[in-house]
């Protein structure tokens, strides 16, 4: 058989290797495995920072930052991909959320101090 096709197949199948935060992240703190999250707060912080480029240039923002829909190994922030979704532009608020509901979570204050500048 074809195996370009096969693996073009199986990669379509896991979403094009996309990282799932809608899927992976939701059931982590309430299941007691809050640590499985820090990958996902490092990629926040790590993409809030090209997302603070992203406002000044796209959107003439000096404060803040800005994600949309979908990022990759050099955590770009910008609008990518298709227009239908690419201009979902709270999507780095919505990310914010996974760090608050770890807060809320472990009352970790130091983990606060630690992710809050993302918050802003």
């Amino acid at each position: 058989g074809d195996c370009s096709a096969r693996v073009e197949e199986y990669l379509s199948k896991i979403e094009g290797c996309d990282y799932e935060s809608m899927k992976n992240n939701h059931i982590a703190d309430a299941g007691n495995l809050g640590e499985c999250s820090y990958p996902l707060f490092d990629l926040i912080r790590e993409v809030s920072d090209q997302g603070r480029e992203v406002a000044r240039e796209h959107y003439g923002v000096n404060e803040g930052w800005v994600f949309h829909q979908n990022t990759d190994l050099w955590r770009v922030a910008a609008p990518m991909d298709g227009a239908n979704w690419g201009a979902f532009t709270t999507a780095g608020a919505w990310l914010c959320t996974h760090i608050w509901e770890h807060y809320l979570s472990t009352g970790d204050r130091d983990f606060l101090k630690e992710y809050y500048p993302s918050l802003d």
